[in-house]
């Protein structure tokens, strides 16, 4: 087991997050010891339970569990699905002392923290992440979220867990996709703050399993120094969200078609592209970020977006201020910028050639 320790200095508190664990005995002998209460519900994606049937005994320690499965689908990241999270716990008589743990990616840890965070004005919370993608970027950091009709992540708050436990033997179980959805996270670490990261994935052959723990705990060690200087994204917390902005407006108009880091991917090449065109990008940054996502087969067909939809959605982005779209720009392969305003005209004379490129 290895520990890595958010630090806290304006809340004067830690969060210990927990790699190499197996989830089976720190479920029944570790969580039990790090919440006072006598009751945990357990938020989990409905795979877990036909994967994983005997992960969740009955009682943990002195502890009652209970279960609550999350419909599947970006879709039904919504607030709803957060009442029914709390109606439950509230029909089990929770107090403030229970606690309600995620086991599942990043919609699991997203519900079930926004749940944590409002009922009773804040419970115990924990995160057991299962995929890539929730355990390089989505566990740490204390975000939650749930999405609106009118664009992704934009009702949430921040709430940190009180730990995080990550047993990586769950990504054995993934589909390819799962894989790659995460490794979009990866990449955009080594493009905005982890050069040698990024030289390490130029020269390896992708979809490489031995390599994942490596890319899970440099990017934990890189989110965590950025959380632990700017936790509610106040400042350089914003450059996390390279690939985030053009991505959340893809992903809401096609949760068919792309997941979550399909579209950050390709995200991050059209914001690349974009700071190209004003100048902050250089073309041969541009070049080898294109390259990197070709190597790890992301889609890269953008025939069926909607332009006006993506720029409608763009428009209400939760990073915006004053009315203006704003964007992380990356300066170099492992730095970045964020702040950047772009003009809805640029997106929108620039597209066919966006399009266009192979």
């Amino acid at each position: 087991m290895q520990t890595f320790i958010l630090q806290l200095p304006e809340k004067k508190r830690t969060v210990p997050i927990f790699t190499r664990i197996n989830a089976s005995s720190f479920i029944q002998h570790t969580l039990p010891s790090l919440f006072p209460g006598e009751k945990i519900l357990f938020v989990l994606d409905k795979p877990m339970a036909t994967l994983y049937p005997s992960l969740i005994p009955e009682t943990i320690g002195n502890k009652r569990t209970f279960r609550f499965f999350l419909a599947p689908g970006e879709r039904n990241k919504t607030l709803s699905s957060v009442g029914k999270i709390i109606t439950e716990c509230a029909h089990k008589q929770f107090e403030r002392i229970d606690a309600i743990a995620a086991v599942g990616g990043g919609k699991s840890s997203d519900l079930a923290g926004f749940a944590a965070s409002i009922y009773q004005r804040g419970i115990p919370f924990f995160i057991i992440p299962t995929t890539l993608l929730s355990m390089v970027d989505a566990c740490v950091g204390g975000k939650t979220a749930v999405n609106l009709p009118e664009g992704k992540n934009l009702a949430g708050t921040f709430y940190q867990p009180t730990a995080v436990a990550m047993d990586f033997s769950f990504l054995d179980t993934l589909p390819k996709r799962q894989i790659r959805t995460g490794m979009a996270e990866v990449i955009k670490h080594a493009v905005i703050g982890l050069p040698s990261l990024f030289s390490f994935l130029e020269t390896i052959k992708p979809y490489q399993k031995e390599h994942y723990p490596r890319f899970i705990e440099e990017s934990i060690q890189f989110k965590k120094h950025i959380v632990e200087s700017d936790e509610k994204e106040g400042g350089i917390r914003e450059i996390l969200n390279f690939g985030h902005t053009m991505g959340h407006a893809v992903e809401i108009h096609h949760y068919a078609r792309f997941s979550h880091g399909e579209a950050v991917a390709l995200g991050m090449e059209w914001e690349s592209f974009l700071g190209e065109k004003i100048g902050i990008t250089p073309i041969e940054v541009r070049e080898k970020i294109s390259a990197m996502l070709i190597k790890y087969n992301f889609p890269r067909n953008k025939s069926s977006l909607h332009i006006e939809q993506i720029i409608s959605s763009l428009k209400r982005d939760k990073k915006n201020r004053h009315g203006k779209i704003r964007m992380v720009l990356p300066t170099a392969i492992g730095a970045a910028q964020p702040g950047y305003e772009i003009d809805s005209s640029l997106i929108h004379s620039t597209w066919k050639e966006f399009c266009d490129e192979k």
